[in-house]
């Protein structure tokens, strides 16, 4: 991603670690299991693509939902 930090989570940091796994549960749930099964992908580019159209989605648009949001 441009113009972002990347850190890495603190061992046996279960809040931070969480958020992460929430994203990466988000992401299977409204990404994977949904749009990869509806289309077939010819390229891994264009699942790339896609892929990148669901994250900016996830960080600019999505309404939050939780703690953080």
């Amino acid at each position: 991603m441009e113009n972002s930090d990347h850190t890495r989570t603190k061992v046996k940091s279960p809040q931070t670690n969480g958020i992460v796994e929430r994203l990466q549960r988000t992401r299977l749930k409204e990404f994977d299991r949904i749009t990869v099964r509806q289309k077939i992908y010819p390229s891994l580019a264009e699942l790339q693509t896609d892929l990148a159209e669901g994250l900016r989605y996830y960080h600019e648009e999505r309404v939050p939902q939780g703690r953080w949001g």
